[in-house]
């Protein structure tokens, strides 16, 4: 049996921590309560020991298999630091309390299990310390509150307190802790120990322990723990209320006593959170259990009531479902494999609303994903339609949302609705309008059959709605019509729909050539999503894609290099025709401008496979094939990009490339005759200032040096009614010629050429994180191909290497750049300029910063 009164040794893997050791002593009292395991002792006796204290330390510990300490027991403690203590009778707090004053410096007195002492202990340590308050520090340790008036010291300023959540670690001191015990964990890992443990010191090192010893799980081993220092003090039917309610992630007040019939439910929580015994409040009327000790008293439940387990879970989802939450109930259901009833659940009350917007991956979309195969009815198939969306498994979701139609109740609304709206979703992500328009209207339809009540009817559904269709419609061509539903759907509601409807509306501004009203309506999707709280991983990439285009037509490129890894990393980066040929013609485009054709080659090539499965789109394919053309040119490859433009019909995107193709092929007068036919003003801004810089590029060459000046000025006042400086980077050297014999040609354009950042100095001046240990050359092919969105499959037939090589580097640049998945990792290397999405543009005339 160890000593009452010596001060314990920490465990050998004890982690030291400043933040509640500095607390430690500073006032007259100091209590430190929380629950078992919490490090309480630890904590104490590690600072009692290495200091600094403010003097000698008294220890007492009151065990809980030993008799209650008397007064004697406190006086016998603190003999050791008062020598001059008369032998015999032990003194009264008040000659305990003189005598400790005439000490000249402050006695740390540390009670641990303080909430073990008697009332008159409890009353004798108050009088001591209110009668010496400069000479004693009186350290109170135990799972609860200590029978002294605390409150009066608070009142004072002479209490400081310490409880279970300052005790529980933080994620940076549990990977701390981890180490200690020579267990090195990824940061995913780490998030999901933290998780599980909610930063409990006990949890934390049983993990470590088994680890380190090679044992198989600390399931065991925390049960073991929770079952004796928790659960053995509880009477058996407070055990079995707590097993019943362990089926609940959050248990509320009303569906606790609902579900087990019993009443005081609340009181009955409210004891154990006085108790510290790992129950806490969670909001009004509801409390949160321990997940270790949620988990052991679902063991210790199926025991001891296996027919339980079903009954209660299927009693909480109809709880749930009377009170239209269909989130919880759908979990509830699914957890007893009521598939069935969770797929009518979700179809009938998450709705079109749901099934229209992105599936939260934390929601009902990751319970409802596993969904079995074999689950009958048409409610599951709607919702395996949608699940295949979610995983952006077009042809899954195609043959689900046809085995849907067949199998769908016609007299049940929700069901036909949700099967539109999945309709609908799926049409705009293989850009099939005509599907979509179908898909629409029998929305409407059903809209007004069932009233302004029906869920299809409320503004965020409507929003939702409308802002498919239009994406849908945009992809096809139709600006008009597609700008009539984007608008309606930002007006008709808030979140998700209008964060995609301005994003779509962005890149239709962008399509007719301004900048300014497409920056407005990237920034109003990126408030919308703000103000919606939409999580950056269920953010759409539109708005981004457009601000980096915006900032690259500005040259302005530390900005571009910003939005530009949160385009690549969206959900709809390569889901979403329109924003996917926008973000991949941006690509290829800036790869073009630094004259690496082939990259831009290799963007354009995946794209192609990318669309493949989307409605033919015979404009987007003759961008595409233009932007091969300009790659082409850009590697010398002139027969190549004669054949691409030949197959392209006219367009003024066409007669610029074809104008620059002759002028390569030295066709000056043929360049001249093709240009001279087409009027920059008849075209978007983009492509007028293009236009004219290449009209003026053929008189510069050909000595027309005035017809040059003018085509200059002609593209200068164009392109300051957006600041449009990348033509002028883009031109050539000729310009800086031009520029340099006539400067008062530029003058009236001051601010056009007054760039955010030369192109070097952004790369210089940005901040960039360190690698700590260099990429090898094949890791930087690797994470290149990555950045990509190539699938290891991909990267591994295109590097000729096997998968598993693959894989291997691909941990070697995990460990190396800090990350854990490969959205990250490509984010990283973009942040690193591993990989380079945006050109400088070096090449023609640079705008002075």
């Amino acid at each position: 049996m160890s000593d009452p009164v010596a001060v314990p040794r920490p465990p050998p893997h004890h982690l030291v921590r400043p933040r509640l050791t500095e607390l430690l002593g500073r006032r007259p009292l100091t209590t430190v309560v929380a629950e078992a395991g919490a490090g309480k002792t630890a904590l104490v006796a590690d600072w009692a020991l290495t200091g600094p204290v403010a003097g000698p330390v008294a220890w007492l510990t009151v065990d809980a298999d030993a008799d209650p300490p008397d007064w004697a027991s406190v006086v016998a403690a603190l003999r050791p630091t008062v020598p001059a203590l008369p032998v015999g009778a032990d003194p009264n707090p008040a000659e305990l309390a003189a005598a400790l004053a005439a000490r000249g410096s402050p006695v740390v007195l540390v009670v641990d299990g303080a909430d073990r002492i008697p009332d008159p202990v409890g009353i004798g340590l108050d009088r001591l310390v209110r009668a010496a308050p400069d000479a004693v520090r009186l350290i109170l340790l135990g799972r609860t509150a200590p029978p002294l008036p605390t409150y009066r010291y608070r009142l004072s300023g002479d209490l400081t307190t310490i409880d279970g959540r300052d005790l529980a670690l933080r994620l940076d001191e549990m990977s701390a802790l981890l180490g200690r015990y020579g267990v090195r964990v990824s940061a995913a890992e780490a998030d999901a120990l933290y998780r599980r443990t909610e930063g409990w010191a006990t949890g934390v090192c049983l993990h470590a322990s088994a680890v380190h010893r090679g044992l198989e799980t600390t399931h065991r081993l925390c049960g073991e723990y929770l079952r004796a220092e928790v659960l053995a003090d509880l009477p058996p039917a407070l055990q079995d209320l707590l097993q019943r309610l362990s089926v609940l992630d959050v248990v509320e007040v009303r569906l606790a006593e609902w579900l087990t019939a019993r009443y005081g439910v609340r009181a009955t929580l409210e004891e154990l959170v006085a108790r510290n015994a790992f129950v806490r409040p969670a909001g009004d009327d509801t409390y949160r259990i321990h997940p270790l000790l949620r988990d052991v008293l679902a063991d210790d439940l199926a025991a001891r009531h296996p027919s339980a387990v079903a009954a209660l879970h299927k009693g909480a989802a109809f709880w749930y479902a009377e009170r239209h939450r269909p989130a919880e109930a759908v979990a509830h259901a699914a957890r007893i494999d009521e598939w069935q009833y969770a797929a009518e659940l979700a179809v009938d009350q998450l709705g079109v609303g749901w099934l229209v917007g992105t599936l939260d991956e934390a929601g009902p979309g990751a319970v409802l994903s596993e969904l079995p195969a074999q689950t009958p009815g048409g409610a599951a198939a709607v919702v395996r339609a949608a699940i295949a969306l979610g995983r952006h498994d077009l042809g899954a979701a195609g043959t689900a949302a046809a085995n849907a139609a067949v199998l769908v109740d016609e007299r049940s609304a929700p069901h036909r609705s949700a099967l539109a709206a999945v309709d609908l979703l799926l049409a705009r992500r293989t850009g099939d309008v005509v599907a979509a328009q179908d898909a629409a209207m029998r929305l409407d339809l059903l809209a007004v059959a069932h009233g302004p009540d029906d869920a299809l009817a409320d503004d965020r559904t409507r929003s939702l709605l409308l802002a498919n269709l239009g994406a849908a419609q945009l992809w096809t061509g139709d600006l008009g019509g597609a700008r009539r539903m984007l608008e309606r759907a930002a007006r008709a509601g808030t979140g998700h729909g209008v964060h995609d409807a301005e994003g779509q509306l962005a890149l239709l501004e962008l399509a007719e050539g301004s900048l300014g009203r497409a920056e407005r309506q990237a920034a109003g999707a990126l408030s919308a999503a703000d103000a919606a709280g939409v999580r950056p991983v269920a953010r759409l990439g539109a708005a981004s894609v457009a601000l980096a285009i915006i900032a690259f037509e500005h040259h302005d490129l530390a900005t571009a290099r910003a939005h530009l890894p949160r385009a690549l990393t969206a959900v709809d980066a390569r889901h979403d025709p329109t924003t996917a040929l926008a973000l991949v013609l941006l690509r290829a485009g800036a790869s073009t401008a630094r004259g690496d054709g082939k990259q831009a080659l290799a963007v354009l090539a995946g794209f192609r496979a990318l669309a493949a499965g989307w409605r033919a789109n015979p404009e987007a394919e003759h961008r595409i094939d233009l932007a091969s053309a300009r790659a082409h040119l850009t590697l010398g490859h002139l027969d190549k990009a004669r054949r691409l433009v030949a197959a392209v019909p006219e367009s003024p995107c066409r007669t610029l490339v074809h104008g620059r193709l002759l002028l390569l092929t030295g066709e000056f007068g043929r360049a001249a005759d093709l240009l001279a036919g087409t009027h920059a003003q008849d075209l978007g801004t983009d492509a007028g200032v293009r236009l004219a810089l290449l009209r003026a590029e053929v008189a510069f060459l050909t000595g027309a040096i005035d017809a040059a000046e003018r085509g200059v000025a002609e593209a200068l006042a164009e392109a300051r009614v957006d600041e449009r400086r990348r033509p002028f980077v883009d031109a050539g050297p000729w310009l800086r010629q031009l520029i340099d014999r006539q400067p008062a040609l530029a003058d009236p354009y001051a601010r056009l050429f007054r760039a955010p950042a030369e192109p070097s100095a952004v790369r210089d001046a940005d901040p960039q994180p360190e690698i700590t240990v260099p990429l090898t050359a094949r890791e930087t092919e690797v994470v290149s191909r990555l950045a990509q969105g190539l699938s290891t499959t991909d990267i591994a037939r295109e590097l000729n290497l096997s998968v598993n090589t693959v894989k291997s580097h691909l941990k070697s640049v995990y460990r190396k750049l800090g990350t854990s998945d490969r959205s990250a990792t490509s984010r990283r290397a973009r942040e690193l300029h591993l990989v380079d999405d945006v050109a400088d543009g070096r090449s023609g005339f640079t705008p002075a910063g």
